[in-house]
């Protein structure tokens, strides 16, 4: 239906924490494309999600598969992986 997912996190003062919303691949910064074109190579793009926080500003999640290993990556819009994480692998 073309609706995109968008969460936002508060804290219990009522103080914005972060906001995630649902992309498209296509919709990432250029420099995010190769970035992970280039550190996940051969790997599927499960979902990719835009962060926004208050302190840090804009940053990209993106989880992708390649057979039984997936991964979690959080790149900066420059295209700097930030963090890597391997998720659960399927038996």
């Amino acid at each position: 239906n073309g609706k995109k997912r968008q969460s936002a996190l508060f804290d219990k003062s009522g103080n914005w924490k972060d906001t995630e919303t649902e992309i498209n691949y296509n919709a990432l910064p250029a420099k995010v494309q190769r970035a992970f074109e280039t550190e996940f190579e051969g790997y599927r793009v499960q979902e990719v999600y835009e962060l926004e926080t208050p302190d840090k500003g804009i940053f990209y999640e993106l989880t992708a598969f390649k057979g039984a290993k997936n991964f979690a990556a959080l790149f900066s819009p420059k295209g700097e992986l930030l963090q890597k994480e391997e998720g659960e692998t399927a038996e």
